[in-house]
């Protein structure tokens, strides 16, 4: 079969639709101008069926994730899965942990808010100005009133308690003690010795 010039031409007409296509988006492109000789039409049309096909496989190899893709990710999967259900034990103890940090810092911070209070208590009853507005503000005084102390005599607090116990009560005074002479306890250790 004769071929005719339409036939010689539309390879290189498909070519340039092919190159406009894929340079479409480029907005700077020039069209492509490319010359073929008839002679090297049936070499040209050849070549672009080779780089087509090699285009198509290259398609279908992208869409294809292929078996061993697949079970390396189905083996990433699985890795992955028995490391979280491995450390999910790890996350739940350590969540119950740090919820019972946070208990205990705010009953610390409870704590320190009353040792703070009991700090400026104690620095107003070691004054005598303090321990006056102690009593006033707790009510056992009135504003400008004072309480006179003080101190007892040495021995008064055994006297006291003595007086107050009655007289049937008092046990008889103890007899006081006598060490035993050396001749004593040589007596007593014979004796023993002898038994």
């Amino acid at each position: 079969m004769k071929r005719t010039r339409d036939d010689e031409q539309a390879p290189q007409q498909r070519a340039d639709w092919e190159w406009r296509e894929r340079h479409s988006h480029q907005a700077h492109a020039a069209p492509r101008v490319v010359a073929v000789p008839a002679e090297d039409a049936q070499l040209w049309e050849e070549t672009r069926r080779s780089r087509a096909a090699r285009r198509a496989q290259q398609r279908r190899q992208r869409l294809c994730i292929g078996w061993k893709n697949a079970a390396v990710v189905v083996s990433a999967s699985m890795v992955s899965l028995v490391l979280w259900v491995c450390t999910a034990h790890a996350y739940v103890t350590y969540d119950s942990w740090n919820e019972i940090a946070r208990t205990k810092q705010s009953k610390m911070d409870d704590l320190i808010i009353q040792r703070d209070a009991a700090r400026t208590r104690v620095a107003l009853l070691s004054s005598n100005k303090g321990r006056a507005q102690l009593l006033v503000e707790r009510g056992y005084l009135r504003a400008g009133e004072r309480i006179l102390l003080f101190p007892a005599r040495s021995g008064e607090e055994v006297r006291q308690r003595a007086a107050r116990i009655p007289v049937n009560d008092l046990a008889p005074p103890s007899p006081p003690r006598v060490e035993p002479t050396r001749w004593q306890k040589l007596a007593r250790a014979v004796s023993q010795w002898r038994h």
